[in-house]
């Protein structure tokens, strides 16, 4: 209230952005603002009492600051100016405060490196200096002097420290291909601060690459694709966004599938590119997402261009009752890789026999006591009975269901069944040979040896001897087969009937008289 008011003038309103903490300001106002007034006399302390925090803060609300004005004639003028640039500018207000000594600087750039910007040009030459400050960040390199930053050996000395220090270099040096060349032979990993050109530089990236791989990530398109194409491997060091192209990608994948690991997972859950992708390496399935390697399109895609792709596809699909028969139609998939639950679908175990007649073996048991399916298979697969489950021999009414199949029924039968005249006369109907298998009384059966010679003339050989003295029987035979009358009895011979019916059915007969 006791100001004089033609002392004061409107200070214009400034924003303070430079992210000062109050206790960062009371270390300044404590610490080189109070040696400042000290050394020149100020108003607010004296040679044997520093400037307190506490005095500071009244002078701001004596000299007017809090009120948006300053005095203009006494030392708060000079204070309040002071305490403005430390807020705004808080490290060139420190350094105008700090003697001019490298140490000193030093000591405030290493509490933050973007002080250097405000030191003296002097010391943005010096070279011990500035080399000491990127040891504490590498990025006081930006406020180096000009001509120091264009010094290539002092660059390359700092790189091989940290790669970050060819992004302060010149623009000159970041695009000489010389100098990045011997760049990234200490740190393969400032390629990504030469410029474009550069890293589109197939023997600049292989450079880089060779010397650290994971520099890769900074190669430019053109040079990783050439690059890419003679080691796909390599795409595990790409960046994201080229493990996102197709064309990289298909670059690496060409020169080695197993790059497809590396690949954007995206990109491996895009249809339309793993389906063009499997068509020509089915292999790649194993790499797609885990939703396309159940996708029935991509997975039969896989399949019918490397049968061996299918150890990819996912678990479900074995499950999918399309999938399944497509696979074993198209690409005669073996039913051991089906599902247990379509081992028991009639259609399914049928087609794939039809490919393989050993993949009954993994067919469901149950389907052995299914008639049509049996049936079925007998009439297509006769010798697939063989390989029916073994509880199955011995079973008249299994066997019974399949005696009309006789080329595999063999294997079912045991010496009680070949001794059961139904089940014998059954089978010797469908094939007379087998008469040679029945017990001895059922070859003295009448009925059961015409019924075999009757189907197969060459059963003759094998009947009891009265029967081959038999003109019923040997007729029945010789009507089958003319050759059957080489095992008649040479007695029928001698009756001139028998003899004139042979000749009249067979002119070459006689030879057996």
């Amino acid at each position: 209230g006791d100001r004089n008011k033609g002392r004061l003038r409107e200070m214009p309103p400034q924003e303070v952005g430079c992210g000062v903490t109050i206790g960062q300001l009371l270390e300044w106002i404590e610490g080189p603002l109070s040696r400042r007034w000290q050394s020149c006399g100020g108003g607010f302390g004296s040679s044997d009492r520093p400037l307190s925090a506490a005095a500071a803060i009244t002078a701001l609300t004596v000299g007017g600051l809090a009120a948006g004005t300053m005095s203009v004639s006494d030392g708060g003028q000079s204070f309040v100016r002071d305490l403005l640039r430390f807020l705004l500018e808080p490290f060139a207000a420190e350094l105008q405060m700090q003697p001019r000594d490298a140490q000193e600087l030093l000591q405030v750039v290493r509490k933050d490196v973007r002080a250097l910007q405000f030191a003296p040009e002097e010391f943005r030459r010096d070279k011990e200096l500035i080399f000491a400050a990127c040891g504490t960040h590498v990025s006081a390199l930006q406020f180096a002097a000009h001509d120091l930053r264009g010094d290539q050996d002092f660059i390359l000395s700092l790189i091989a420290l940290d790669c970050w220090a060819l992004r302060y270099a010149t623009d000159n040096l970041r695009r000489d291909s010389s100098f990045v060349m011997l760049a990234i032979g200490r740190n393969g990993n400032a390629l990504q601060f030469a410029v474009e050109e550069l890293r589109n530089d197939l023997q600049v990236v292989s450079a880089a690459f060779q010397q650290n791989s994971t520099s890769l990530q900074f190669a430019g398109r053109e040079a990783l694709l050439k690059l890419l194409r003679d080691k796909g491997w390599a795409l595990r060091f790409a960046s994201d966004k080229h493990r996102r192209d197709p064309e990289v990608v298909l670059a690496a994948i060409c020169q080695d599938l197993w790059a497809l690991q590396y690949a954007d997972e995206d990109l491996r859950s895009e249809p339309g590119f793993m389906l063009r992708l499997v068509r020509k390496q089915g292999q790649a399935l194993r790499y797609a997402s885990a939703e396309l390697r159940g996708d029935i399109q991509v997975a039969l895609a896989a399949i019918g261009s490397e049968p061996s792709a299918r150890q990819h596809v996912a678990a479900e699909l074995w499950d999918d009752r399309q999938f399944v028969a497509e696979s074993i139609v198209r690409y005669n998939l073996s039913l051991s890789f089906v599902g247990r639950s379509l081992r028991s679908d009639p259609e399914i175990v049928l087609a794939a026999v039809d490919n393989d007649i050993c993949d009954l073996d993994f067919a469901a048991e149950e389907l052995w006591l299914d008639q049509v399916f049996v049936e079925r298979l007998a009439a297509r697969h006769g010798q697939a009975l063989k390989l029916a489950p073994a509880k199955f021999k011995g079973q008249r009414s299994f066997v019974m269901t399949v005696a009309s199949y006789p080329g595999a029924v063999v294997s079912l039968m045991t010496e009680e069944l070949w001794g059961d005249r139904e089940l014998v006369l059954r089978i010797v109907q469908h094939d007379g040979r087998l008469l040679v298998s029945a017990s001895p009384e059922l070859q003295r059966d009448r009925e059961v040896v015409l019924a075999a010679v009757t189907q197969n003339g060459f059963a003759l050989r094998h009947v009891a001897p009265e029967f081959r003295a038999d003109p019923e029987v040997v007729t029945a035979a010789a009507i089958q087969d003319g050759w059957a009358l080489q095992f008649a009895d040479l007695k029928l011979w001698e009756d001139r009937g028998f003899a004139m019916r042979m000749v009249c059915q067979n002119g070459w007969a006689l030879q057996f008289a």
